[in-house]
């Protein structure tokens, strides 16, 4: 009998399973709307989940999420992007701390003069999402910043959630390099 067993070097033979069992591969079509922006398929994933990769516009409910979030911040009005956020949701700060949904809304409090994100990618899967994206924003009295991003998100009943966020800073351009 042919087993096929987990790439987690740390598998065991609980986890092995006949590879009759498992469901034939999904086949990679291009996508027809955007053709230098392939369906694929991940490696993780390769046998039950296509891939979707493309930029912002193609994922117009996350799109206005962000756009939410943005305005909340800019507004200070951090309870109108409350239903955003998961309960438990894990947001690590470019410090390396561990926040929660609470301490996230309570930043969005803290006010902004602007705040602009580019350079978006959304790869979904299934019913998550992976956001990339450079955030810039500026707080009140403060330089401006700018951070690489990446944000997990989980489609519900209602639309999308976001469950988890880290962040790292970024050198500004024309700024003196850390030393």
């Amino acid at each position: 009998m042919m087993l096929a067993v987990a790439a987690c070097p740390r598998a065991s033979a609980q986890t092995a399973t006949t590879a009759q069992n498992l469901p034939a591969p999904l086949p990679v079509q291009p996508n027809d709307c955007h053709s230098e922006v392939p369906l694929t398929t991940s490696k993780i994933a390769q046998k039950f989940v296509e891939t979707k990769v493309g930029s912002l516009s193609d994922f117009p409910k996350i799109e206005a999420a962000l756009m939410q979030i943005r305005d909340a911040a800019i507004a200070s009005e951090p309870g109108t992007v409350a239903p955003l956020l998961a309960e438990n949701l894990a947001l690590v700060s470019q410090s390396g701390k561990l926040y929660g949904k609470e301490a996230a809304l309570f930043d969005l409090r803290n006010g902004f003069t602007a705040w602009e994100n580019s350079d978006t990618v959304v790869r979904e899967q299934g019913d998550t999402a992976v956001v990339t994206l450079v955030n810039r924003r500026t707080r009140t009295g403060m330089k401006p910043a700018q951070f690489r991003v990446m944000q997990i998100w989980r489609k519900q009943c209602d639309g999308w959630v976001m469950i988890a966020q880290s962040s790292a800073a970024m050198k500004q351009k024309g700024a003196p390099a850390i030393r």
